[in-house]
C-alpha cells in the first residue's frame, strides 16, 4: 500500500508542470434549477449579483447569483421567445428586453415590465437584438431596423435595405465624442456614425465563390451556406471586430473596412453561432460542440464533458463570471486567467514522435502531390523536341502476273503458254521527323501548368489537415497529462480523442506515423 501511495505521489509530482493546462479549462456549476431552454442572459449590478435570464415565453430574475429565482414576466401565445435582454445604462436599474411579441422596459432591474414597442406585422413584431446608448435604442426584428432617441417613446424605421432586412443583432461602440453602431443582417454588415447614413462593409455575397440558392441564401460553390451570424465590439480596444459566419470568424482593427479571418486551431467547428468578450479582450465562441475560448491564437475548449444541451448564449459579468444558457438550464463559472504558453513542454511530449515536418513529407509521398513530380515533368517535356517522331510505312503489291512459253510447237502442250500470277512485292520505309520549335515551347507545357495549379491546391489542403490533427494531437496529449488521477471520465475522452487524431494521421501518411512513433 505504501509503494502505491509513493508511486502516485512522484506521479504527480511529474505532471504537476502541466496543470495550469487544466486550469484553463472552466469549471461549471449548475445554477438554473428548473429553468430550461435559455435564450439569453444579463448580470447586472455592482457585484453581478443579479441575473436576468430569458427562456420560452418567461424572464426569471435572481439577486443571490443563482441561488434562488423568481419569474417576473411572461408572454402568451405561440410566439414567445425571450430574445434578448440589455442594460440602458452600465450600473442602472433599466433594462430592456426584445422578443416575439415586442420590446419591453423594466426600471427597477427586471421586478416590473412595460411595453414599449409594438410592430405593424407579425415580422416586424418579432424583436431580435437591441442595443442602448443614452436615450437612443436601436432595435432589430425579422423584417427591419428601427430608432427611438427619445428612451422608446416614439419610433421611426429606416428605409432602403436597412427597412426590409432581418436583423440579426446590433451592437453599439462609443468612441469619445462619437458613437459608431453595427447591425449584422442576413444582407451583411453595416454600419453608422452617430446620425450619419448606414454603409455596408462587410457581404459573404462578396466571396468569389458565393452563389444565391433558390431560396435566396448565400451559399458557396459547393452549397454551403455562408450566413452571418454575430458581430461584436471590443469595448477595450477601439475599432476591433469580431464576425462570426458559417465559414468561420473574422477580425477587423480599423471599425470595419478591412476584415480576416483568425486562426481555427482547436476550433471543432467553424460555424459559429454567439460570441463574447471578457476584458481584456478575450474571446469566447459557441458552436454546436460547445465553448471554446481564444488564447495564444489558438482556441481551447471550455464545456468539455459538461452536459449542457443546445447553447443559445454566453454572457460574462464585469467581475469576471460565466454564465452559460441553454436548453438544459444555466451554468456559471469563472473567466480563466492568464495566457497558456507551452514553452519547452512541447519538446517533451514529441520527443518519441516524428516531428511535422517529416510527418508533412510523409504525407505529401503518400499522396504524391511533390514538387518534384511537376519540376520532373516540365524537364522531359522540355527534351521532347531533341526525340524524333517514328513513323514506319508498309506497301504491298500483288498485281505482278508471269507469261510463261516452253517453245514446243505439239498441239495440247501440257503447260504451254501461260499467264501466271507472280510473287507479290513488299515496300517498307521508315520516317524520322523533328518539331525544332519545341526546344523554345510545346503545349505539354500548358497542360502542365494545369496540373501543377490543381496539385499546389490539394497540396496545400492536405498541408492544413496534417498541421492541425498533429498540434492538436499534441493540445490533447497536453491536457490529457494535467488531469487529474479522479477524473477517469475525461481521461477516457481524452484518449479516445488521441487515438482518433492519430488514425487520421495514419489515414493522411498511409501509416507512416504510427510507424515512427516510438513506444
Amino acid at each position: 500500500m505504501k509503494r502505491i501511495i509513493l508511486f502516485l505521489t512522484c506521479l504527480l509530482f511529474i505532471i504537476s508542470p502541466c496543470c495550469n493546462l487544466a486550469a484553463q479549462e472552466a469549471e461549471w456549476e449548475e445554477i438554473g434549477g428548473d429553468i430550461f431552454d435559455v435564450r439569453c442572459i444579463l448580470a447586472i449590478g455592482e457585484k453581478s449579483q443579479d441575473i436576468l435570464v430569458g427562456n420560452n415565453g418567461n424572464i426569471f430574475c435572481s439577486f443571490d447569483l443563482g441561488k434562488s429565482w423568481t419569474r417576473s414576466f411572461s408572454l402568451r401565445g405561440n410566439n414567445k421567445n425571450i430574445n434578448q435582454i440589455v442594460p440602458a445604462f452600465p450600473g442602472k436599474q433599466t433594462v430592456y428586453a426584445a422578443t416575439d411579441q415586442g420590446v419591453y422596459a423594466s426600471i427597477n432591474a427586471g421586478i416590473k415590465w412595460k411595453k414599449v414597442f409594438s410592430g405593424l406585422s407579425k415580422e416586424e413584431n418579432m424583436c431580435t437584438s437591441l442595443a442602448v446608448k443614452g436615450k437612443t435604442i436601436i432595435l432589430g426584428t425579422n423584417k427591419g431596423l428601427y430608432i427611438s432617441k427619445d428612451a422608446g417613446r416614439s419610433w421611426g424605421k429606416e428605409t432602403g435595405v436597412l427597412g426590409r432586412s432581418r436583423i440579426l443583432n446590433i451592437e453599439v461602440y462609443p468612441a469619445g465624442k462619437k458613437t459608431y453602431y453595427y447591425a449584422a443582417t442576413i444582407n451583411g454588415v453595416f454600419r453608422k456614425q452617430d446620425d450619419g447614413a448606414w454603409e455596408k462593409i462587410y457581404s459573404q455575397s462578396d466571396k468569389a465563390d458565393a452563389v444565391n440558392d433558390e431560396q435566396g441564401n448565400i451559399t458557396d460553390s459547393q452549397g454551403y451556406y455562408f450566413g452571418i451570424r454575430y458581430i461584436k465590439c471590443d469595448q477595450s480596444r477601439e475599432g476591433v471586430l469580431y464576425l462570426s459566419t458559417g465559414k468561420g470568424i473574422y477580425k477587423s482593427v480599423d471599425g470595419g473596412d478591412h476584415w480576416e479571418s483568425i486562426a481555427e486551431y482547436g476550433l471543432l467547428e467553424r460555424d459559429v453561432k454567439y460570441l463574447c468578450l471578457a476584458a481584456p479582450g478575450r474571446l469566447f465562441a459557441v458552436t454546436d460542440s460547445g465553448i471554446f475560448m481564444f488564447n495564444n491564437s489558438r482556441w481551447l475548449e471550455q464545456t468539455g464533458s459538461l452536459s449542457t444541451g443546445i447553447i443559445n448564449t454566453l454572457a460574462i459579468s464585469e467581475q469576471g463570471t460565466l454564465f452559460i444558457g441553454a436548453s438544459k438550464g444555466i451554468f456559471k463559472s469563472v473567466v480563466p486567467g492568464g495566457v497558456i504558453s507551452y514553452g519547452n513542454k512541447i519538446g517533451d511530449y514529441s520527443a518519441n514522435e516524428p516531428k511535422i515536418n517529416l510527418v508533412q513529407q510523409a504525407a505529401i509521398a503518400y499522396a504524391e502531390v511533390s514538387p518534384e513530380k511537376i519540376k520532373k515533368w516540365r524537364k522531359q517535356a522540355a527534351k521532347k523536341a531533341f526525340f524524333p517522331v517514328v513513323s514506319v510505312g508498309l506497301e504491298r503489291d500483288s498485281s505482278d502476273l508471269w507469261h510463261w512459253e516452253s517453245g514446243s510447237t505439239a498441239i495440247g502442250q501440257s503447260g504451254d503458254d501461260l499467264l501466271r500470277k507472280g510473287k507479290d512485292n513488299i515496300d517498307w520505309d521508315v520516317r524520322l521527323s523533328w518539331n525544332l520549335g519545341e526546344i523554345i515551347w510545346n503545349d505539354d507545357q500548358a497542360a502542365i501548368d494545369v496540373r501543377s495549379k490543381l496539385m499546389v491546391e490539394l497540396r496545400d489542403d492536405i498541408l492544413d489537415q496534417v498541421n492541425k490533427l498533429y498540434f492538436e494531437r499534441l493540445r490533447v496529449k497536453m491536457e490529457l497529462a494535467g488531469l487529474s488521477l479522479e477524473d477517469v471520465r475525461k481521461r477516457n475522452e481524452k484518449e479516445l480523442k488521441l487515438q482518433e487524431l492519430t488514425a487520421s494521421l495514419d489515414a493522411l501518411t498511409g501509416g507512416y506515423f504510427s510507424h515512427s512513433t516510438k513506444a
